[in-house]
């Protein structure tokens, strides 16, 4: 498999080495662009919550670069596998959309104290 070998290389490069190749790798992971979801994807997973951030419960708005604006976050990471179903995503303000990150609903949840 391409991750055996790219660990296999890994093991036969020096420390300093294999750690700059690494952080390389993920820096260019990091800069991939994936498409935008349709405008009927997002209208529509917009209106689940009638506008509001599933986790918060802030008025979301459509307007960039605000705390509030309106992000359709993947309940499952990305790099866990999710998809753009629109049955998998959910309206999230930015910033809790920056909060949760990678976790999963439960792990989030826990670390605000709530039950999922």
């Amino acid at each position: 498999s391409p991750a055996a070998f790219f660990e296999a290389v890994l093991t036969l490069l020096d420390g300093e080495l294999a750690a700059a190749l690494l952080a390389k790798v993920g820096s260019e992971r990091r800069r991939e662009k994936r498409p935008q979801l349709q405008k009927t994807t997002r209208a529509s997973v917009l209106a689940k919550t009638g506008g509001r951030c599933t986790y918060c419960g802030v008025q979301l708005t459509t307007q960039r670069d605000r705390p509030n604006s309106y992000h359709a976050d993947h309940l499952l990471a990305v790099r866990d596998g999710a998809t753009d179903d629109p049955a998998l995503l959910v309206p999230a303000c930015a910033d809790c959309n920056q909060k949760k990150g990678a976790q999963t609903l439960v792990e989030f949840m826990a670390k605000r104290g709530e039950q999922p």
